[in-house]
């Protein structure tokens, strides 16, 4: 490939939903920031935990509990959502911070910085 010496006309493909099954005993809310559970391909909400993969936010609430891995599955919006609350002091993330990783402190708020050293 070589680079671009002149415009590029570009298209924008919207993400579709993704829908995949939901972990045993999670219970999830309408607008809930999502994690995929490594090695299992399951769905939960959003935690510190180490590992967890956001996947997007819940489009209706679903309640695992009881449940097996999977026996549920939940509709997961991608893309730019929001809003959702933002951490505070060294983890508060500000304009300065616009296109920087961000991490999951639980279903509904963003922080800076990871918790792996807590």
């Amino acid at each position: 490939m070589t680079a671009l010496a002149s415009d590029v006309k570009m298209k924008q493909y919207p993400e579709g939903p993704l829908r995949v099954g939901v972990k045993a005993d999670a219970v999830i809310y309408k607008g809930a920031l999502l994690a995929l559970v490594p090695g299992t391909g399951y769905a939960k909400p959003a935690t510190t935990a180490a590992g967890l993969v956001i996947l997007g936010a819940a489009d209706l609430s679903v309640d695992a509990t009881g449940a097996s891995d999977g026996d549920k599955t939940v509709t997961i919006l991608a893309g730019k959502l929001g809003p959702f609350a933002n951490s505070a002091g060294g983890d508060e993330i500000t304009v300065a911070n616009v296109g920087q990783v961000a991490y999951a402190v639980d279903d509904n708020t963003l922080a800076l910085t990871s918790n792996s050293g807590a």
